[in-house]
Formats: structure tokens, sequence, C-alpha cells
């Protein structure tokens, strides 16, 4: 054998290479998607089929094709195939029918590509890749063949609707799990294949088996398989429908109307289905011509002057048919005589009817249908009895032609009209009112009501209603009188209880009056409601005149005055009765006889009144009531009438001046008492004590304190003062205080003066309130709380200072003094405490507690109650918001990324170092930025070199940022860490450098071995 040259032998195999490499790259192409498993470059499966057989290197699965023939008809396995994911190595065939699932799709492939399916609406699993198809014309009589292909697949065309192979309308022949042969017509399963004029199936119905003479295909007794008719033109599908059928013509598909479960097989009656099958003899669809034919009329057409009331429509639609026949569809007969969007509209037609409502939408009517359109009507209460014509309107829409796609709607409306017959009514007025009811009482109200219509009414009932709370009806706001025949003309009196509340008004109070009856036809009406004014009388009044005393402390006295009757009425067997509103000021007796009163009479009374001996002196209050009967007997009971009388202390020693404090609720202040000696002798030795009988109230150390005053000469006024202080829970009322003098006449005489009596009301308890509170804490970051603090006073304070006096779980202030100096009472002033919040601590409201220490008008310190006050904790929010703005870098090469900066915190952060983190396969020498300041919600971009390495995978990879900076108070913190993803991007190159790629990989590895050849042959 001669020496090949070396750079022969170098040239072949780098030939094999490229070779190999385009071959990956076909399989890579057109294999589908990667980890399904197909194997479109190097074999292709029959969808239906499932034995393999080998020629060369058939697919795995893959079946040896073969052509089918006979004469010009044709088919492809597809119905019965078995629900098999492409991802086993088979590629499904294309179809062209309309949504169908993958089984029921085939079409046409060529040679070592798979078939493109057009079939739309597929599931996922079972569609293609795109390929280079070939495709059979829809509804067409066509020749299907079944072509061998060279790696074992097999390729078919799509039959059309006379019977010789539709798969769409279940035409074609389909079987499950079976190949052809190249002998006859028919298809053998199993590999089995009978004589030259067909193939038969096995029993179990897996194959395709033909008719006795060879023209049709027949199905097992199990109906697995398609069976042709006796004429061999069409497919028989069996009872469930999981097989095509025929008719007798062969012209359409024909079952039993039913699809299994699985939508394996296509059934459709006996004239064709809805998937575009055309009836027996091929004929079109009817086509129905109709409409609808709307009437109108009024079911309740009567009605009289005055009412208001609902008036009814009735639409009725007799629709006509004007082209159909005995094949027509009962649904396009229906669709044609349909009133769609029925809109009516009622109007008066120049009558005094007022007519509410406008346009009533009924929708739609068909035919035989019969729908009703509310109005509401109001007929005046002076129209004529009469008949009237109201106008009705009624626009909708139809469809003229059905059974005809390019049938257009129509829109038709029609005008009518419809009768109100007013009739003749009774109408009511009032006459005359007769009212005598003074506020406070109760009295009868008559009323001459006349029927002044043209009509006799019988069962005449009249409601009255008062339209005002004040003037009542039989205890009520309404009542009824039953009044029974009502002929016209007649007037009849009608009465009812009124009250008249006090504090009435002698002014008209409305009552409005509706007569119900019924009519001379038995109709049960109302008329319209007419009105009429009450007027109460005004208010029975009484006077008190000069009512005095004289009353002493532990004496009886008495209260003398004048009583005078105000009218307007007269009062008969009038009593004025007396009572005290204190136990120590006691009537003798209680009531005094007055008489009769006439309007303007008056008539003096005298009370005798006890006064206790531990009576307070000053003045007391007494209420009076008159009591009487009125002009109708009825007993009644005047306003309460209030007197004042005072009640003098007893011969005093001493005399109460003046008394002054300073004394505030939950705070100490002293007492100074000014009394004056009236004895008309001079004095030595005096001391005045004075004592507290409540026990909110401490004088001194305990109950009482005493002070010494020496000479006390006549008619000379002493002043003393006491320290005193009123407890916490004290109330800002008067608090009673007693004092004594002892002292030494000009006798030498030891003398104790009665006690002397006198009250202090001390100031309200100083108080501070806190408002305008606003919060900015958040969890894991500093706040801020602000507010408002207000001295409400009573007193001004200085030297304030507002203290936080603790936080809550997880809150710490940074200052817990906030100084407020001066505070006049009602002024305000606003502060701030700096608050953290820890990492652990839960987002929402928290309490924190405050007070307020201060100096009052004696330079005393002191101290407010507990303010508490509520604030918000808000979820724990980044310090920074980051943004890709341009992210993208290119495998092999180095890029800028862009990040958008913001500042989420509500003050200004300083020196902001920027850092940037990557791992493999991105790289950064630039991985800093520094900002200098950047204000609340203020935004930055900063920009970084990024690197990808040349064996970076075309995906996103982490890039992490976070930053140092400082805040206001110079404290330097390190934020969070941030992730942005960062795009790798291919380098150029595309499918010749694919091919290149690995071309040069291959010269890689196999230069080395050719190298060592060469060298191994020289050797």
């Amino acid at each position: 054998m001669d020496r090949i040259p070396t750079f022969v032998v170098l040239l072949v195999i780098v030939a094999n290479a490229v070779g190999l490499a385009v071959t990956a790259t076909q399989t890579n192409v057109f294999g589908g998607d990667e980890g399904h498993g197909e194997k479109h470059g190097t074999e292709h499966t029959e969808e239906h089929a499932t034995t393999s057989v080998e020629s060369g290197k058939p697919g795995t699965d893959g079946p040896v094709s073969t052509t089918i023939e006979t004469g010009a008809t044709t088919g492809t396995s597809e119905h019965a195939g078995d629900d098999r994911e492409t991802g086993n190595g088979e590629k499904p065939t294309t179809g062209v029918g309309d949504e169908r699932t993958p089984e029921d799709s085939q079409g046409t492939t060529t040679q070592g590509a798979p078939s493109t399916a057009t079939a739309d609406e597929r599931t996922p699993g079972r569609g293609t890749d795109a390929a280079t198809p070939s495709t059979g014309a829809p509804d067409s009589a066509q020749t299907t063949t079944a072509t061998r292909t060279d790696d074992g697949g097999t390729t078919g065309d799509r039959g059309g609707d006379d019977g010789t192979g539709d798969a769409e309308n279940g035409n074609g022949d389909t079987g499950d799990d079976g190949a052809a042969d190249g002998n006859g017509t028919g298809d053998a399963a199993e590999e089995e294949t009978a004589d030259g004029n067909g193939d038969a199936g096995d029993d179990n119905g897996n194959g395709y088996a033909a008719d006795d003479n060879g023209n049709g295909y027949a199905a097992d007794d199990n109906g697995n398989g398609d069976a042709g008719d006796d004429n061999g033109n069409g497919d028989a599908g069996d009872d469930n429908g999981n097989g095509d059928a025929a008719d007798d013509n062969g012209n359409g598909a024909a079952g039993d109307g039913r699809e299994d479960d699985n939508g394996n097989g296509d059934a459709g009656d006996d004239g064709g289905d809805d998937n575009g099958e055309t009836d027996e003899e091929g004929e079109e669809p009817t086509v129905v011509e109709g409409e609808p034919d709307i009437s109108v009329f009024a079911p309740n057409r009567t009605a009289a002057p005055g009412d208001r009331r609902q008036f009814a429509v009735q639409v009725v639609n007799s629709g006509e048919l004007d082209v159909t026949d005995a094949n027509a569809d009962p649904a396009d007969e229906d669709r044609v005589r349909t009133a769609s969007n029925v809109q009516v509209t009622l109007e008066d037609g120049g009558s005094p009817i007022e007519v509410r409502g406008g346009t009533v939408g009924l929708g739609a009517l068909q035919s035989g249908d019969t729908a009703q359109a509310g109005f509401e009507i109001v007929v005046p209460g002076d129209a004529d009895a009469d008949t009237y014509d109201l106008d009705v309107e009624v626009e909708y829409e139809y469809v003229d032609e059905s059974g005809d796609d390019a049938a257009d709607t129509e829109t038709e409306t029609i005008s009518e009209t419809v009768e109100l017959v007013v009739t003749e009514e009774a109408r009511f007025e009032v006459d005359s009112v007769d009212a005598d009811v003074q506020p406070g009482e109760t009295d009868t109200v008559e009323v001459d009501i006349e029927n002044v219509g043209d009509e006799d009414v019988t069962d005449a009932a009249v409601r009255f209603i008062s339209r005002n709370r004040k003037l009542r009806v039989d205890s009520s706001n309404r009542t009824v009188r039953y009044v029974g025949d009502w002929d016209a003309g007649d007037e009849e009196e009608v009465s009812f209880q009124v009250t008249a509340r006090n504090g009435s008004v002698p002014q008209d109070y409305a009552i409005t009056a509706v007569v119900r009856y019924t009519d001379d036809d038995g109709n049960r009406r109302r008329s319209q409601r007419f009105a009429f004014g009450v007027t109460p009388d005004d208010e029975q009044e009484f006077e008190l005149d000069d009512v005095e005393g004289p009353l002493s402390v532990g004496e009886t006295g008495t209260i003398t005055g004048e009583l005078s009757n105000e009218g307007p009425e007269a009062a008969t067997d009038a009593v004025l009765r007396i009572e005290s509103p204190d136990d120590d000021v006691v009537p003798q007796r209680d009531e005094f006889v007055l008489g009769d009163l006439d309007d303007g009479d008056d008539e003096e009374f005298t009370f005798p009144v006890r006064v206790a001996e531990n009576a307070e002196p000053g003045a007391r209050q007494f209420e009076f009531v008159v009591q009487y009967l009125d002009e109708n007997g009825d007993p009644r009971g005047s306003e309460t009438l209030l007197a004042s009388v005072d009640v003098e202390d007893e011969d005093a020693a001493f005399d109460f001046d003046d008394v002054e404090q300073t004394l505030q609720v939950g705070m100490d202040g002293t007492i100074d008492l000014t009394l004056t000696n009236e004895l008309d002798e001079d004095l030595t030795d005096a001391r005045v004590s004075i004592r507290s009988p409540n026990e909110d109230l401490t004088i001194g150390d305990g109950e009482n304190a005493s002070r010494f005053v020496g000479d006390w000469d006549d008619g000379d006024d002493e002043t003393v003062t006491v320290p005193a202080e009123l407890g916490a829970d004290a109330t800002a009322d008067s608090y009673p205080l007693v004092a004594t003098v002892g002292y030494t006449d000009e006798d030498g005489d030891t003398n104790r003066s009665d006690p002397i009596r006198f009250g202090v009301t001390p100031a309200q308890e100083q108080e501070f309130r806190i408002g305008n509170v606003t919060s900015t804490l958040s969890v894991s970051e500093e706040g801020v709380v602000r507010g408002r603090l207000t001295n409400v006073g009573p007193r001004n304070v200085t030297n304030g200072v507002l203290r936080l006096q603790n936080g809550s779980q997880n809150v710490d202030p940074r200052e817990a003094e906030f100084a407020v100096d001066g505070l006049a009472a009602g002024s305000s002033t606003r502060f701030s405490f700096p608050i953290d919040v820890r990492e652990n601590a839960e987002p929402g409201p928290r309490q924190l507690a405050f007070r307020v220490s201060y100096r009052d008008a004696d330079d005393d310190r002191r101290q407010s109650d507990t303010i508490p006050v509520r604030v918000v904790v808000g979820p724990e929010t980044d310090e920074f918001d980051v943004a890709p703005a341009s992210a993208t870098v290119r495998a092999g090469s180095t890029g800028t990324v862009t990040l958008v900066i913001s500042n989420n915190r509500d003050y200004t952060l300083r020196n902001v170092n920027a850092k940037v983190f990557v791992t493999e396969p991105l790289s950064s020498d630039d991985d800093q930025a520094f900002v200098s300041r950047l204000g609340p919600n203020e935004t930055v971009r900063l920009s970084f070199d990024v690197s990808a390495s040349g064996d970076a995978s075309p995906k996103t990879f982490p890039l992490k940022i976070d930053f140092q900076y400082e805040e206001p108070d110079g404290e330097t913190k390190l934020s969070d860490t941030y992730q942005v993803g960062v795009n790798v991007t291919e380098s150029d190159g595309g499918l010749l450098g694919d091919v290149l790629s690995v071309t040069a990989a291959v010269m890689g590895v196999l230069l080395p071995i050719a190298g060592g050849y060469l060298w191994h042959r020289q050797q």
C-alpha cells in the first residue's frame, strides 16, 4: 500500500471533525427543546404507531414507512393514536383543523425535519418546532400518501371531506398502534399484513381490517378501529363515538353524536357537526328570515285627579317568520324573531298628565314574551275627568336573517299610544277649625270638612297627621276617625284630641288630613292631602312679687309675698305650694290657698319657716308652684316659680369681713381671714381659731389652726393667716370653714364667740396638655417624637421642664428632658425628643409617659400628673433605595454598571462611602464611590466598572453594595447590604461562531493526536 501523504491524512481528520460539529449543531436546531428527548434530526415517529423496524439506523420508536394506495384514496393513521409525549423520540404531525388536541392534528413532514403543527389550541408537550412544512388544503378531496423517509419516519397528507382520509372531519382512517404495509389499501397492526387486497387487524382492534372487497376499513367488534360503510366510502365509528363514522353517501362524518372522554374521535350528527362539516348531499344551512312584531297596551289605565302612582306599559313580541323550511335550525328561527335591547319611553302626549321615569330598558324579548315597563305618573288635582292618550315609543334591535354570517343588526322604532282614563272623584276641604288648647294641656279640636267633589263615597275615614312634635294628636303624631257614608256637598264634623307641649309658642301648627274611601265603582281610593292649622293659646302664666323674710339662724320666721295671675285664662281653686331645697330651712306648712284668680288678679301669701341652729347664713332659693282648675275643670299646674330669701346670722360679736386664699387642688396654700370686733368694747388676749369640717382640706398640720391677735379694740379689723392644703383627689368645689374667737372682755372674763362660718373655693388643679404629636420612629432606627405642650392653667408656671419619664420595651430615649422655662396659663410651646428603637422591636403603637416639673407662684417646686402620649413605631425601613439604571456586561469584556441611590431618611446624610462586592465570573477594580452630602429623598447615580470572564454564562449575577455614612449627630453607621442583578450577555458570534468554537475545540484535541500519529509514522 502506498504511503498516504501526511497532509492528506490531516485534512481527512479535520473534515470529519467539521462534519461532526455541523451534525451536532443541526441536532440542536431541529431537535426541539433541550431535555425533551426529541430526535428530529435522526428519527421521526408516526404519531399513532409504536412498532420499531430497523432500516439502517432508524429512530428508537420509529416504524418503517410504507406507501399505501388504493386508486386515489389513501389514509394516514391518526385518530386511534395513543397519547404519547413528544419527549419519547416522537414528533406529532401537522394538523390544519380548528381547535383540536394534538391527537387530532396531522400534516406533512419533509425528510429529516419534523412537521409543523398549524392547528391552534395544542396542549403543551405536543406542539412542534418550526421546520419546513408541506400542508394540505382543508376541506377538499385530495390524495393522502405515506412516504418512506431515509430515517424511518412516515409522512402523510390530510384528506378532504369526501371520506377519503379527512382527519379533521372524521372521514379519514385511524387505528391505534398499527403500521402500514405496502401491498394494499389498508393498514396492518402488529406488523401483520393480509393479502394484496387489504390488511387485516387483529381481534382486539389494534390495527385496521379491510372489508371483503378490500375497499374500506372495518372496525373490530370492540369498535377500537375504524369501519367503512358497505360502499367503502367512509369510516364508521363505534357506538361510543371513539372512531369516525361517515354517512351513507360518504359526504361527511356521522356518529352517534358523542365524543369519548379523551376526545380521541370526532363525533357528528347525521347532518354534519359544528366543526365545518356540511349537510347531507353537500347542502348549505337554511337561511331563516323574520322579524319581531311589537305591540303595547296598558293593563291598568284608570286614575283619579291628584293620583301619583305607577303606570305600567305591557310590551308584547309576536315575532314572525318570513322565510324558513323544515330543515331550519330552531335557534335561527328564534334569533330573527327576538327583539334585543328593548327601550320603552312614555311621554304625556300633550295631556296634563306628568310622566316620570324617562326611558325603561327591558333587555331582550323573544317571540311570545311579554315584559312590563313601569313609569310614575302624576295626575293634577284639577284634572278633568276624561280619557287621555299617552305616547309610547319602543326602540329595539333585531337580526332579520340567521344562518348567514353576514347578516346585519337592524334597529326599529315603533310609536303607539295608550289610554289613561281620569275618573270623577270626591274632593274635600276644611271649612272651620275649633281648637282651644294651651301649652302643657290636652284639648279637643273640632274640624268641619266638606266633600266638595262630584261623587258620593262610602266607608270614609279621615287620617290626621301632625307635622310638629310640639303638637301631638291622640298622644301620637297621627290618628284616624271613621265617618262612613259621605255624600257630595255634605259637611262632616270630625274631632280628635291634641296636646300642646310646654314651651309651645302661639303659632299655627300644621296638621294634614287624608280621606280614604270607597268610590261608586267599589274601588278603594285616597283623596289628596289637605292641611289646616291649630294654634295653641298663650301659656297660662303666674308671677311672684315682693317675696321676703325675715329669716334668722336658729329662729322661726316668715316668708311673705304676692302672686299674680297673668292669664290668659282664669284659675279656679288656686293653691300656692312651697318647697325648700335645704333641710335646715323648713317651711312649717307647704301650701297656701289662694282661691279663684281671674286673669289679672293677685293674692298675698304667707309661709312660716323654721331655720335650724346649724344653718348657714346666706341666701336661700325657694320653689313655688300654682295648682288650679282650668275652665274645663281639668287640674293644671304652673311652671316652677323661683324666689330667693336671705337667712341672716344671729347677732354676732364678730363680723365676717373678708377671706382670701391661694388654694389649688393637689397643692398647699394659705387662707387670710379678716374679722371685725362688734362687741362695743375693747378686748385683750384675743385668739382666732379656724377649723375645716372636710377631710380633703387640711388647716395647719391637721383639722384646725389658731393665731394669736392680742388686744382688739372695738370696731377694729384683724386679719389672721393660716396654712392649708387640698388633697390631690379633691375637687374644686366650695369648702366650708368655721372660725371662733377667744378673748378677755373689759370685766376680765374669758369668753368664746359663736361659730363664724365662711367658705373658700380653691382653684382647679394645675393642668398641662400635650397635643399635635408626630413621630418618625421605626424599627432599628433613631427617630424623633415632636409635639406641643400647653399650660391649661389656672396658674402661670416658671422654670418648667418636660420630662420623658421612660420609654417602653425596646424604645430608648436619647434625651429625657426638654426645658420650657416660663409658661403662662393658656400658652404653649413645641418640644422634641430623639428616641432609638432597637432592632428586635416590633412595629406598632407605643405609649410614652411625660411629666411637667415647674415652680408655682410661691416659688415651690411642683410636678404635674403623668401625661400619656401614644406614638406609632413603623416597620424597619432601608436607609437607601438602590435600583439599577444600567447593569449589562458582555462576557469577556468590561462594562459600566450604573446604580440609582436614594436617601430614605428624613434627614441629610454626609460622607456617604459606597462599596460594591462581586463574585466570579464578575470582577471589579473600580468598586468604590463617594458622595459628600445626600439630602432627604435626594437621588444620586453611582457608576462602577465591572468585568465578566469570557466563559461567563449569559444570565444574571448578583452585585452587592453597602454604604458607610455619617448621621446629623456625627455618628458613623454602616448600612445593610443591598443586592442588584448584573446581566451578562453572550459575546458576538452566532452559529458560525459556535461551529468555529466547536471546530477549534476539536482541533485542540485532534491536532496533538495527528501530530503524534505523524511522529509515529516517521519513526
